[in-house]
């Protein structure tokens, strides 16, 4: 709930378009993150044996989709093996989501070069460039596909770690 909570209060404050579509857009893709972040500790919580080792592989799990969600590196540009793990990592569908929202206001312009070559300037620029090109509800359905595969993968576990065969 503290998701949805804090965009709520931060969301005027931010100098984002802040009608009720992009709050709505924003508190969904906050509490589904949230859920499907939470879903992933609790996951390799129930799948690995040992009480200190959940840490270190949730962190690594951490660090490996936030290494490839577009932020450090561009994925238009990025290897294969980058553009790859991107594909499928959770942090990407949400980056790509807020920025999305975040950057609804930036206007559609053609701004010309001395050269008199036009650049162009608009949301979907920005986003193309930065290799965000699945739009708002590919990325929420890819995080509920995340959250279901977390739940799936806990249940499984926990039926073969607590079963007596």
């Amino acid at each position: 709930m503290s998701p949805a909570i804090l965009i709520t209060l931060l969301a005027g404050n931010l100098g984002i378009a802040t009608d009720w579509e992009n709050l709505g857009w924003l508190v969904a893709f906050g509490v589904l993150s949230n859920f499907v972040f939470t879903g992933q500790g609790y996951c390799i919580g129930v799948l690995i044996l040992d009480e200190n080792k959940p840490l270190m592989v949730n962190a690594a799990f951490v660090m490996l989709f936030v290494t490839t969600n577009g932020v450090l590196c561009n994925l238009t540009t990025a290897s294969w093996f980058v553009r790859g793990i991107s594909n499928i990592s959770p942090t990407r569908l949400n980056c790509e989501g807020f920025l999305r929202v975040f950057s609804t206001q930036i206007p559609d312009l053609q701004r010309l070069l001395p050269a008199g070559s036009p650049i162009p300037i608009s949301q979907e620029a920005v986003l193309n460039n930065l290799g965000y090109t699945w739009g708002l509800h590919k990325c929420l359905a890819g995080l509920g596909a995340w959250l279901v595969g977390w739940m799936v993968l806990a249940l499984i576990g926990i039926n073969l770690k607590f079963r007596s065969f």
